[in-house]
C-alpha cells in the first residue's frame, strides 16, 4: 500500500521488490506447512508458484514472454531452500523486469538439475542483455552474490544473446541424504 502511494519511483520500486522478497519468503512457508512435512521443500511446486506469482506481480503476459521450466523433482532441506529461493526470486524478478521493455516478447528459462553432486540452477532470457551501465551493484545483486558465497556457490554470467546467471552450488541438502560439501 505504501509503495502505491509514494511520488518517487526509485522509493516505490524499492518497495516493491521488497515486497516481492517477502512474498518469496511466505511462498516457502507455504510449501512447507502444505505437506505438513516441515522438513524441506519439493523444488519443482515452489518454482512453478515463485514463476507464476512473479509473472503476475509484474504483469508479465504469459502469450508476450514464455515461461519454460526444467526443474528436477528434488525436495531440498530448508537450509538450502532459503537462500535459493532468494536467489531464484532475484534472478526471475530481473528477467522480468528488464529483459523485454517496451513490450518485446522472448522467453524466460528456469532450470534446477542435481548433477555430479552438485545443484545446477540457471535463470535464462533472450532479452536485451545487461547493458554496459546496467553493470551496476545493486541491492539485489549483493543478496545474490551474499547467499551464494553462503552456499559455496560458482556464479557464471553470460550476457551475450539475452542473460544467463547460472549458480553451481556444492554446499546443499537434500531431504534424507547428508550435506554436500
Amino acid at each position: 500500500m505504501q509503495s502505491k502511494t509514494l511520488e518517487n519511483e526509485v522509493a516505490s520500486e524499492a518497495l516493491e521488490d521488497g515486497q516481492n522478497r517477502v512474498h518469496s519468503m511466505a511462498l516457502i512457508h507455504q510449501h512447507l506447512y502444505a505437506d505438513d512435512r516441515m522438513a524441506g521443500v519439493q523444488m519443482e511446486k515452489y518454482i512453478t508458484s515463485l514463476c507464476e506469482t512473479t509473472f503476475q506481480a509484474y504483469n508479465i503476459d504469459a502469450e508476450r514472454v514464455n515461461l519454460k521450466l526444467d526443474i528436477e523433482e528434488l525436495e531440498l532441506d530448508i537450509k538450502t531452500v532459503v537462500p535459493l529461493c532468494l536467489v531464484l526470486n532475484e534472478l526471475i524478478t530481473n528477467a522480468c523486469k528488464y529483459a523485454f521493455p517496451g513490450g518485446r516478447r522472448g522467453t524466460i528459462e528456469v532450470s534446477l538439475e542435481e548433477k555430479n553432486q552438485q545443484l545446477v540452477v540457471s535463470v535464462k532470457d533472450d532479452g536485451i542483455g545487461i547493458a554496459g551501465d546496467a553493470k551496476q551493484v545493486g541491492f539485489g545483486t549483493v543478496l545474490i552474490n551474499a547467499f551464494a558465497k553462503k552456499m559455496k556457490a560458482e556464479i557464471i554470467r553470460e550476457t551475450d544473446a539475452g542473460t544467463r546467471i547460472q549458480l553451481i552450488i556444492n554446499n546443499y541438502e537434500k531431504i534424507a541424504t547428508t550435506q554436500r560439501a
